[in-house]
């Protein structure tokens, strides 16, 4: 999505905790992001917004990308899963970015359908 993105995630062990996973993947996405950006020089208007939330965050030193926190639900069962799973899939067509959830480029949905996407996904359920 263009404001956002879902997960579906777990830990490979518990010495891992899912909010050090998430910290981390927001740090290391928020300099290659704002690195690729500047890089680009055409994102100056989007850059200055980070760059304003990044002042306002004692945090931060230069940019905020994303915001703080984030919202687990935890998955228990088969049937959990593939509710959230559609959900996300649904997420694009429901914004109405595209019609069918395989034409999201950046989504799971083509993975299932053995379409190859941008990203790559791991099905381990």
């Amino acid at each position: 999505m263009p404001s956002h993105i879902h997960v579906i995630a777990k830990s490979s062990n518990e010495k891992n905790k899912l909010s050090e996973i998430m910290r981390d993947l927001k740090k290391f996405t928020s300099v290659q992001i704002t690195r690729k950006m500047e890089s680009e020089g055409f994102y100056v208007k989007e850059l200055s917004v980070f760059k304003f939330y990044g002042l306002k965050s004692s945090r931060n030193i230069n940019y905020k990308v994303w915001q703080d926190g984030f919202y687990p639900k935890e998955i228990f069962s088969n049937s959990i899963f593939k509710q959230k799973k559609n959900y996300i899939h649904n997420n694009p067509v429901d914004a109405g970015i595209v019609k069918s959830q395989t034409d999201y480029l950046y989504s799971s949905a083509r993975d299932y359908e053995d379409i190859k996407g941008l990203i790559k996904v791991i099905i381990d359920w």
